[in-house]
């Protein structure tokens, strides 16, 4: 900047990439005539001369055509996977909150179900009416109570503040009890008999039995919690416990980020879908087939 501001202006050129092809055409060719004969244009002057960028720009796509297949099919992803699973800690977040889930939903609500069935209790009409009533209701009617409740208990911002308030599902446990009341009251009996306690009876015959129905809770619970987004955004506003539908969101809004980005990250979110659901599909359907060829 200096050496431009004292040079005198006669000293200074402008090299430009146009000026440059036009005056390589004139040396190459001597005059227009030839140019326009040679490249079958018709320019009137040097001046309406432009390099060939288009035909630059085809040769050096087929020359790179394998480099650049895999950098348009693969760089959105590889970006994806940057963001969302080495910053942030999204994934680890949602793997803890995922398995917990799961755990307690396959604790708490076959342990109720069971104790339902197992037990001729006097009010278990009403209560498995009230657990009917609770599937009425949307969840996002329950986000308000449930965030006060979070709130009053001091638990933000933690793991805890997603997983308490569905702890236990009013639907699950309808379900389960009535694959409960299906069970053969002789096993029981006999199990009994030989001095079984109820848990052990729950663990050993009960479990097994209904692993279709399990299966099925698993995933139900997997879906759930992996994908929870607007309630996990309002009890955990600290980017550190956000699980990893609220990163692929706020991901999204990032400037600069584009609709590629914007689908490929949806697309490696659905991939552990896809597998959980492959995982547990024999076991489902083993629970719909074998009753059907008994």
């Amino acid at each position: 900047a200096e050496f431009v501001n004292v040079a005198p202006v006669e000293c200074l050129r402008v090299v430009r990439p146009e000026r440059m092809y036009q005056e390589f055409l004139q040396k190459r060719y001597g005059s227009l005539e030839k140019v326009n004969a040679a490249y079958n244009t018709r320019f009137a002057s040097f001046d309406e001369v432009s390099p060939p960028y288009k035909e630059e720009d085809t040769v050096t796509l087929f020359r790179n055509r394998s480099k650049w297949l895999g950098h348009f099919l693969f760089y959105s992803y590889i970006k994806a996977c940057e963001e969302l699973f080495t910053k942030g800690g999204a994934l680890i977040n949602t793997m803890i909150l995922v398995g917990a889930h799961v755990f307690i939903q396959l604790t708490i609500n076959p342990l109720a179900a069971y104790a339902l069935s197992r037990y001729r209790l006097s009010y278990a009409n009403k209560v498995l009416l009230f657990m009917v009533v609770t599937m009425a209701f949307p969840a996002e009617v329950a986000m308000i109570p449930s965030f006060l409740m979070v709130r009053e208990m001091r638990l933000l911002n933690t793991y805890w503040a997603i997983l308490l308030p569905w702890m236990a599902q009013g639907f699950y446990v309808f379900l389960l009890k009535g694959f409960f009341d299906s069970l053969p009251k002789e096993l029981f009996e006999q199990a009994t008999i030989d001095g079984a306690s109820e848990l052990r009876m729950f663990w050993q015959i009960a479990v097994p039995i209904c692993s279709p129905i399990f299966a099925v809770i698993a995933l139900g619970a997997f879906q759930v919690m992996y994908g929870a987004f607007m309630f996990a955004l309002i009890v955990c506003q600290e980017k550190a416990k956000w699980p990893l539908m609220v990163f692929i969101y706020q991901y999204q809004q990032t400037p600069g980020v584009t609709d590629a980005d914007k689908m490929a990250a949806l697309v490696l979110a659905v991939i552990p879908t896809l597998i959980v659901f492959l995982a547990v599909q024999k076991v489902i359907l083993r629970g719909i087939i074998i009753p059907q060829m008994k």
